[in-house]
């Protein structure tokens, strides 16, 4: 018995070291360096009404831009592989067997929801070996120009949730573009072609706007009786903030008209060239068109040549303009205005107020960068 204690003694000791290096050589092997960039199969689906997946394609897209910029090689799932299960497992254990028999080594599923308070969106990344669930978001917001951030914050948020399951992997050299989510060869395919597939990246917002415009200056109330039909014309330049649903913008305008005042005693050539501060506020939902209302206000300058005289007679007077406009943009950058301006001049006559007024329906071109 004696001489057994040393051999259980060894024996107790090495056990434990070949544990350990059974343990760490399991444990490299699942952790080593491969020499490629990791494949994601990405599935998109509404969980809802039908009439929901009209936003599926734009969401696959910005995932995909996403996971691309991210130098993670993505397959899109065909479109027949997407419905036809009667349970969220069933599906989730399907797409894994997709994913394996693709080859991937991660399955993304990305499950939406959309109603008229918003879009709620869940990404879930699992491993396509095991099934192992790595990491889950969960976004919910309206359908704004504020969306695809929204979706992009949530995949990178995902990613991070399993970085290092993906630091096994090198990253994708470039930017490739997103797999075609029709399977098989087509007609003019080269050997090992993958086409670009999925929406654009949305386009992101441009804060600063140049408008230039003119229209015709309908004098109203007792000024009228005097001032003819006046011809008028601007500039300005606004600095926009996104707000979501709401556009604010901040800027500077400049503007002049011209007009034949007559009176009793004679006409005169008259020029008012308004100078001030312009502040408007947009409802846009991400579509072309964008209703507005437009205030401004600041000082004008007042200058009359009567008929008769050669020196021009010339004063400052404050003004306020307000109005609604509605922009219909041909580009994400240019568009038209179409402006219905109120303008009022602070006239001071014989000591009293006698304010100008003015109805301005004015046509600009809008510029954005």
């Amino acid at each position: 018995m004696k001489r057994r204690v040393p051999a259980l003694g060894t024996a107790a000791g090495i056990l434990p070291l070949i544990w350990l290096a059974l343990c760490g050589h399991a444990w490299c092997s699942g952790h080593q360096k491969v020499s490629r960039p990791a494949v994601i199969l990405e599935i998109t689906r509404a969980l809802d009404r039908e009439d929901s997946a009209r936003y599926g394609e734009m969401i696959a897209g910005l995932v995909r831009i996403t996971l691309a910029d991210a130098g993670v090689a993505c397959v899109p799932a065909a479109p027949d592989q997407v419905g036809g299960f009667s349970s969220q497992k069933d599906a989730t254990a399907a797409f894994l067997q997709v994913a394996r028999e693709a080859g991937a080594d991660f399955l993304l599923e990305c499950l939406y929801t959309a109603d008229p308070d918003g879009i709620a969106v869940e990404l879930l990344l699992y491993t396509a070996d095991t099934g192992e669930l790595l990491a889950r978001v969960s976004r919910q917001r309206r359908f704004d120009l504020n969306f695809d951030r929204a979706i992009t914050d949530a995949v990178n948020e995902l990613l991070k949730g399993a970085e290092v399951e993906l630091a096994r992997f090198e990253p994708a050299a470039g930017t490739p573009p997103a797999a075609d989510p029709r399977p098989g060869r087509r007609d003019g395919d080269l050997e090992g072609e993958v086409r670009a597939g999925g929406p654009p990246r949305a386009p992101r917002f441009l804060h600063l706007e140049l408008t230039a415009g003119g229209a015709p200056f309908f004098p109203l109330g007792a000024a009228s009786d005097y001032f003819k039909i006046g011809a008028f014309s601007a500039l300005g330049a606004a600095y926009r903030f996104d707000l979501g649903a709401l556009v604010l913008g901040l800027g500077l305008e400049a503007g002049s008209s011209f007009f034949e005042a007559v009176g009793l005693s004679g006409s005169a050539e008259t020029v008012l060239a308004p100078f001030g501060v312009l502040a408007s506020c947009a409802l846009s939902y991400g579509t072309p068109l964008e209703v507005a209302v437009r205030v401004s206000a600041g000082a004008a300058l007042l200058s009359m040549a009567p008929s008769g005289l050669e020196d021009r007679l010339s004063k400052l007077l404050p003004y306020a303009t307000g109005g609604v406009c509605l922009s219909l943009g041909f580009t994400p950058a240019l568009g038209v205005i179409l402006d219905t301006r109120f303008v009022t001049y602070f006239e001071r006559s014989y000591e009293e107020l006698s304010p100008l007024f003015g109805l301005i329906p004015t046509v600009c071109l809008y510029l954005r960068m």
